[in-house]
């Protein structure tokens, strides 16, 4: 806008308020006497032509206005412009627009993206530009945070079916395709020749989930269901007995994974058990203890921390055993360490508690992306903590329990994918798969049962 026309705002401002001071009369004066010089005779008649509708519409009778809020002051000046006025008004904006560009207006008025008008005084400077559009892709950063990414979608696995009270088999299928444990069903896992009586039946059920979680795993909609209820027939035909005679019944998803993981491979498969060695050393008599656990799952108490890290490290901490009484007090010193380092560690949290679960901990356990892990040298002997390798262990999957009871609720699987910036996660409610926000990490800080790291 130039100053002109800024000018003759200010006159219409002026002429439109009838109860002006001393001073503000004598601008007024001043104003119309300059206008002759600013304009043009075709714009002095112009804008003279607006100066009197203006006039007219201003002091008609008030009570029509009021009785018709909708007429406007514009809608009334372009009805009275002739055809020729338009198009000298057209040529106008052409030319205001060309010299606007190359006009520096002491005040700059900005619309921002929220409809909000913002005048800043006097010509922005580079550096004002450059912090202003720092701001605005903050913002943007900001709103991409809130709304879920879908670029990692494609990294997800299907859905299970819920063939009546299978959430927590679902989930435990689900944590076994979204992370290194579907090898297991690799021809060169080992199996466990003497505790199966029929081997047969192994590599049967082998087969039934190496097809089910490559489809899982591909995507492959085609027969999905059927392969699915095939593997469910085949777990139910071999493990109900040590689960209730069922598997339609609501189970603890820890107990289900050791008896599928110990039914399917060797029991001391080493790039998939837990090799913990334990040893006890009675102070008074010097005695030493030494053995050594292979375990599916890692049991984590949960302490006062809220740091799933420093649960983790407690259970290595060294631990007082006190018996007996006077002379008779025996006092032992235990201690544990990891030495092995497999392709994948799961953590079985301490959330239920009671002689049988009944009674949940929604304690918050903050889970970090990566576990750090120590693993000692192997002794036949004793914990060798002269040397230890530090390895890192990413997160790949919570399995979050939805209720209050073991015996109850829901069990639903998260699936966490490391980007370069971020990390997507996607839920995994039976057949249900959706990709979600950071929003849903209270929920699983406050309810995680599983968690499963991978090398």
């Amino acid at each position: 806008m130039q100053k002109k026309h800024v000018l003759f705002i200010l006159l219409l401002f002026l002429q439109n308020h009838s109860s002006l001071k001393a001073s503000e009369q004598s601008e007024k004066q001043s104003l119309q006497s300059c206008l002759p010089s600013l304009f043009t005779g075709e714009e002095l008649e112009f804008f003279s032509n607006i100066f009197l509708e203006t006039q007219i519409l201003l002091h008609s009778d008030k009570t029509g206005l009021e009785e018709d809020d909708s007429h406007s002051f514009e809608t009334e000046c372009d009805s009275s412009f002739s055809e020729e006025d338009e198009d000298l008004t057209r040529r106008k904006e052409s030319e205001d627009e060309d010299e606007e560009k190359k006009y520096k207006s002491d005040y700059i008025l900005t619309i921002e993206s929220n409809n909000k008008f913002e005048v800043d005084t006097g010509p922005r400077t580079k550096k004002q530009k450059t912090k202003n559009k720092k701001e605005k892709e903050k913002e943007k950063e900001k709103e991409k945070e809130k709304r879920p990414k879908q670029e990692n979608q494609e990294k997800s696995v299907l859905g299970l079916p819920n063939l009546g009270n299978t959430c927590y088999l679902n989930s435990v299928l689900n944590m076994i395709a979204t992370s290194k444990l579907n090898q297991i069903m690799n021809p060169n896992t080992q199996l466990d020749k003497e505790n199966h009586n029929d081997v047969t039946k192994v590599l049967s059920t082998r087969s039934l989930l190496n097809s089910l979680l490559s489809g899982m795993i591909n995507k492959i909609e085609k027969k999905h269901e059927e392969r699915t209820q095939r593997v469910f027939k085949a777990l139910n035909e071999n493990l109900s007995e040590n689960l209730e005679g069922s598997l339609n019944v609501q189970h603890d998803p820890a107990e289900f994974y050791s008896h599928l993981i110990s039914f399917i491979s060797k029991g001391d498969n080493k790039n998939y058990d837990l090799e913990v060695a334990e040893q006890i050393f009675n102070e008074k008599t010097g005695e030493k203890t030494f053995y050594k656990n292979y375990m599916k799952m890692l049991p984590v108490p949960l302490t006062e921390s809220k740091s799933l890290q420093k649960n983790f490290d407690h259970y290595f901490s060294e631990e007082i055993i006190e018996s007996g009484e006077g002379k008779n007090k025996v006092r032992k010193r235990k201690e544990s360490a990891i030495v092995n380092s497999p392709e994948v560690i799961v953590l079985q949290l301490g959330r239920f508690t009671g002689l049988w679960g009944e009674t949940k901990s929604a304690k918050k356990v903050k889970i970090p992306l990566i576990l750090k892990v120590k693993s000692f040298r192997k002794s036949k002997t004793e914990i060798d903590k002269s040397k230890h390798s530090n390895i890192d262990y990413h997160l790949k999957t919570a399995i979050v329990h939805e209720g209050e009871s073991i015996h109850s609720g829901h069990y639903v699987a998260y699936q966490f994918i490391k980007n370069k910036k971020n990390v997507t996660i996607i839920r995994y409610n039976d057949r249900k798969v959706e990709q979600v926000s950071s929003s849903e990490l209270p929920n699983i800080f406050e309810n995680a049962y599983l968690v499963s790291y991978e090398r």
